[in-house]
């Protein structure tokens, strides 16, 4: 395995810098891992990819992409997050060491490489991988690691491609670790008024005047549930649900569902500003 320690990024008019623009345009949208594909294709002949966010000893999948709508990049890297087997990831043992915000490394192995039978056996085997190229980097925040894959239809990385990508890893790593941010960002605003466990999360430590069952009733009516859904999710009466709602709007000084909707809100972007600034 060959690993390298990332001088800096590199600007110009250049095969490899060709296309790059088009990926930076689609940085936090849905369009992203397409034209990702797309560029790494182009600049190293990858044949598959995965992003993944490592923070607080759990792996989030960014996104993935290859041949045939990406699915077997998708069940791979499920798989790799899922099973844990990033803390078995011999590419990424140079980067746990690091300084944080430091340069990014580049790991290029063949799969026989991975010392962890069941990681090779499991993500990688029985899709006929044959080499992987790991670019990692991390901050303050998290490791962002981008895994790129070859099988043995496609062939070996070439020697002028891996050059070409290490030419150009800053500027993807930073590319990267931009849309990571957006796309997280992105899915904390959706889980505001779409996860029950994040609403009620938010309740629980941004409104410690509420009792419990009447933050649970509040959860479930900004979650989207009537009184009686409430009642029989909850395991109470009907009327019950509706007095813990009453009781609720007393303590908030608020009348309605539409004024609790504004008040949480206002919470919830309340305690998102704290977050930002304890990170900072």
């Amino acid at each position: 395995m060959q690993i390298t320690h990332v001088d800096g990024p590199i600007f110009g008019r250049s095969r490899a810098y060709e296309g790059l623009g088009k990926v930076v345009d689609r940085i936090g949208n849905e369009t992203f891992d397409p034209a990702f594909m797309r560029y790494m294709t182009s600049l190293c002949s990858a044949e598959h990819f995965a992003i993944y966010a490592i923070s607080d000893d759990q792996c989030t999948v960014i996104g993935s992409g290859g041949p045939n709508s990406g699915h077997r990049a998708k069940n791979q890297s499920c798989l790799y997050s899922s099973k844990n087997f990033w803390r078995f990831d011999p590419g990424l043992s140079p980067v746990w060491t690091s300084a944080p915000d430091c340069r990014p490394f580049m790991a290029h192995m063949e799969i026989d490489e991975i010392d962890d039978e069941q990681m090779r056996e499991q993500v990688y085997r029985p899709h006929g991988v044959r080499e992987r190229v790991v670019l990692s980097a991390r901050n303050s925040a998290q490791t962002v690691v981008i895994s790129l894959i070859n099988t043995f239809n496609r062939g070996a990385f070439k020697t002028d491609d891996l050059a070409a990508l290490e030419r150009m890893a800053d500027n993807i790593v930073a590319m990267t670790i931009k849309h990571t941010e957006l796309r997280q960002s992105a899915e904390e605003e959706r889980s505001a008024l779409t996860s029950l466990p994040a609403i009620q999360n938010c309740l629980a430590l941004g409104a410690p005047q509420l009792a419990r069952r009447e933050a649970e009733v509040c959860a479930r009516i900004l979650y989207g549930m009537t009184s009686l859904g409430i009642a029989l999710d909850l395991g109470i009466g009907e009327e019950s649900a509706m007095t813990y709602r009453k009781r609720a709007y007393n303590r908030l000084k608020i009348g309605s569902q539409r004024e609790l909707l504004l008040w949480y809100l206002d919470l919830w972007a309340q305690r998102k500003t704290k977050t930002l600034m304890s990170v900072q």
